[in-house]
Protein backbone atom coordinates (compact mmCIF):
# COMPACT_ATOMS: atom_id res chain seq x y z
CA UNK A 1 0.00 0.00 0.00
CA UNK A 2 2.79 2.37 0.92
CA UNK A 3 4.68 1.70 -2.65
CA UNK A 4 1.19 2.48 -4.38
CA UNK A 5 1.12 5.76 -2.78
CA UNK A 6 4.20 6.55 -3.65
CA UNK A 7 4.04 6.05 -7.06
CA UNK A 8 1.04 7.15 -7.04
CA UNK A 9 2.56 10.72 -5.72
CA UNK A 10 5.40 10.37 -8.23
CA UNK A 11 2.83 10.32 -10.80
CA UNK A 12 0.86 13.39 -9.77
CA UNK A 13 4.25 15.36 -9.74
CA UNK A 14 5.00 14.13 -12.78
CA UNK A 15 1.81 15.31 -14.45
CA UNK A 16 2.24 18.64 -12.22
CA UNK A 17 5.51 18.99 -14.03
CA UNK A 18 4.62 18.34 -17.24
CA UNK A 19 1.74 21.05 -17.62
CA UNK A 20 3.96 23.53 -15.90
CA UNK A 21 6.15 22.70 -18.53
CA UNK A 22 3.48 23.16 -21.29
CA UNK A 23 2.02 26.34 -19.97
CA UNK A 24 5.92 27.97 -20.54
CA UNK A 25 6.22 26.35 -24.08
CA UNK A 26 3.16 28.01 -24.84
CA UNK A 27 3.58 31.33 -23.36
CA UNK A 28 7.17 31.35 -25.31
CA UNK A 29 5.42 30.02 -28.61
CA UNK A 30 2.68 32.92 -28.22
CA UNK A 31 5.39 35.67 -27.27
CA UNK A 32 7.57 35.06 -30.07
CA UNK A 33 4.38 34.95 -32.54
CA UNK A 34 3.51 38.41 -31.02
CA UNK A 35 6.87 39.85 -31.69
CA UNK A 36 6.71 38.30 -35.42
CA UNK A 37 3.22 40.07 -35.99
CA UNK A 38 4.61 43.27 -34.37
CA UNK A 39 7.40 42.95 -36.65
CA UNK A 40 5.19 42.71 -39.53
CA UNK A 41 2.61 45.10 -38.71
CA UNK A 42 5.28 47.45 -38.74
CA UNK A 43 6.21 47.01 -42.17
CA UNK A 44 2.65 46.62 -43.50
CA UNK A 45 1.52 49.55 -41.68
CA UNK A 46 4.15 51.90 -43.22
CA UNK A 47 3.72 50.97 -46.76
CA UNK A 48 2.61 54.73 -46.89
CA UNK A 49 6.37 56.26 -46.27
CA UNK A 50 7.73 56.42 -49.86
CA UNK A 51 4.50 57.81 -51.06
CA UNK A 52 5.32 60.34 -53.73
CA UNK A 53 1.62 62.09 -53.60
CA UNK A 54 0.87 61.67 -49.95
CA UNK A 55 4.60 63.44 -49.44
CA UNK A 56 3.59 66.27 -51.93
CA UNK A 57 0.55 67.06 -48.97
CA UNK A 58 2.85 67.99 -46.21
CA UNK A 59 0.54 68.55 -43.29
CA UNK A 60 -1.10 65.33 -44.07
CA UNK A 61 1.82 63.13 -44.57
CA UNK A 62 3.54 65.14 -41.18
CA UNK A 63 0.34 64.13 -39.02
CA UNK A 64 0.77 60.62 -39.81
CA UNK A 65 4.53 60.29 -39.11
CA UNK A 66 3.39 62.08 -35.84
CA UNK A 67 0.83 59.07 -35.15
CA UNK A 68 3.17 56.77 -36.38
CA UNK A 69 5.88 57.99 -33.85
CA UNK A 70 3.77 57.81 -30.95
CA UNK A 71 2.63 54.14 -31.57
CA UNK A 72 6.26 53.23 -32.14
CA UNK A 73 6.80 54.96 -28.48
CA UNK A 74 4.28 52.78 -26.79
CA UNK A 75 5.81 50.11 -28.65
CA UNK A 76 2.40 49.38 -31.31
CA UNK A 77 5.15 49.31 -33.74
CA UNK A 78 8.61 47.65 -33.18
CA UNK A 79 11.43 50.54 -32.72
CA UNK A 80 14.22 48.11 -34.05
CA UNK A 81 12.19 46.68 -37.15
CA UNK A 82 10.70 50.51 -38.44
CA UNK A 83 14.66 51.41 -37.71
CA UNK A 84 16.14 49.22 -40.35
CA UNK A 85 13.66 49.42 -42.94
CA UNK A 86 12.29 52.75 -42.85
CA UNK A 87 15.23 54.63 -40.41
CA UNK A 88 17.36 56.54 -43.47
CA UNK A 89 14.19 57.24 -45.19
CA UNK A 90 12.59 58.80 -42.15
CA UNK A 91 15.94 60.85 -41.60
CA UNK A 92 15.80 62.29 -45.14
CA UNK A 93 12.35 63.04 -45.25
CA UNK A 94 12.25 64.99 -41.81
CA UNK A 95 15.54 66.94 -43.17
CA UNK A 96 13.29 67.98 -46.17
CA UNK A 97 10.07 68.80 -44.15
CA UNK A 98 12.31 70.83 -41.66
CA UNK A 99 11.62 73.72 -42.95
CA UNK A 100 7.52 73.43 -43.14
CA UNK A 101 7.52 72.19 -39.40
CA UNK A 102 9.61 75.17 -38.22
CA UNK A 103 7.23 77.49 -40.28
CA UNK A 104 4.11 75.74 -38.27
CA UNK A 105 5.89 76.06 -35.05
CA UNK A 106 6.01 79.34 -35.22
CA UNK A 107 1.71 79.15 -34.29
CA UNK A 108 2.06 75.54 -32.57
CA UNK A 109 5.00 74.91 -30.60
CA UNK A 110 4.03 70.69 -30.30
CA UNK A 111 3.87 70.50 -34.30
CA UNK A 112 5.39 67.73 -35.42
CA UNK A 113 7.18 66.87 -31.90
CA UNK A 114 6.82 63.48 -32.18
CA UNK A 115 8.31 63.26 -35.30
CA UNK A 116 10.91 65.02 -34.13
CA UNK A 117 11.57 62.52 -31.15
CA UNK A 118 11.45 59.61 -33.60
CA UNK A 119 13.88 61.60 -36.15
CA UNK A 120 16.36 62.09 -32.83
CA UNK A 121 15.82 58.60 -31.35
CA UNK A 122 17.13 57.13 -35.09
CA UNK A 123 19.91 59.41 -35.49
CA UNK A 124 20.83 58.54 -31.47
CA UNK A 125 20.60 54.90 -33.18
CA UNK A 126 22.64 55.05 -35.85
CA UNK A 127 25.37 56.55 -34.59
CA UNK A 128 25.43 53.55 -31.79
CA UNK A 129 25.27 51.22 -34.41
CA UNK A 130 27.92 52.61 -36.88
CA UNK A 131 30.60 52.92 -33.74
CA UNK A 132 29.85 49.57 -33.24
CA UNK A 133 29.57 48.43 -36.82
CA UNK A 134 33.37 47.34 -37.11
CA UNK A 135 33.69 44.80 -33.99
CA UNK A 136 32.92 41.58 -35.07
CA UNK A 137 32.87 39.61 -31.98
CA UNK A 138 35.81 36.47 -32.08
CA UNK A 139 37.28 37.85 -35.71
CA UNK A 140 40.41 37.41 -34.52
CA UNK A 141 42.57 34.77 -34.80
Amino acid sequence: MCIMNLVNTATNIGTFIGAIAAVVIAWRTMRADHERRKKQATIELTSWIDDDKLQQNSLVYCNKMDRLAISIEIGVYDFNTYCRVFGVTTIKLYDQLKPFIEENRKTNQKFCKEFENLYDRIELSRTKIERNSGEIKYSKL
